[in-house]
């Protein structure tokens, strides 16, 4: 297992562009009409909805300011 150390703006970054793959690759699997390839992209978008959650998960909350 690799560990990987990363800033709260990083993660950001992170989040927004596994958002994005997700997005993409969606239409792609509904565009493919080759079984082996579908296959390939839905066992791909399980993996980055995985990482997208293993993220998620250690971002920290970021607290709201309280009202005076």
């Amino acid at each position: 297992m690799i560990k990987l150390e990363l800033t709260i703006d990083e993660m950001i970054i992170l989040v927004d562009l596994l958002d994005t793959a997700i997005s993409e690759i969606r239409v792609e699997i509904m565009q493919t009409d080759n079984r082996e390839y579908r296959k390939m992209l839905q066992d791909r978008e399980i993996l980055l909805k995985k990482l997208h959650t293993s993220v998620t998960e250690r971002m920290p909350q970021r607290k709201l300011p309280e009202a005076v």
